[in-house]
């Protein structure tokens, strides 16, 4: 597999939504990625609709802040 010699798989895969299926996850299940999950999604559309500011974690940068959710999908554990 010749793209296999052009990836540092020890480095973090930055990839669109495209790339979050649950065939994907499985091939992935070794590698370190961020994606943002799809609103086709349930589970994705359902955190957003109740999503309150008040639950939000203040970041290390300035002006940004995140919710950590654990969630199960395609048999893959994720957050």
């Amino acid at each position: 597999m010749e793209y296999s010699k052009q990836i540092d798989f020890d480095s973090i895969m930055v990839a669109d939504s495209a790339l979050y299926s649950e065939n994907n996850l499985r091939l992935m299940v070794n590698m370190n990625w961020i994606s943002r999950v799809p609103l086709s999604i349930k589970k994705a559309k359902n955190l957003v609709r109740a999503f309150i500011s008040k639950d939000m974690r203040a970041c290390e940068i300035k002006g940004y802040s995140y919710r950590e959710e654990q969630v199960s999908y395609g048999g893959i554990e994720q957050r």
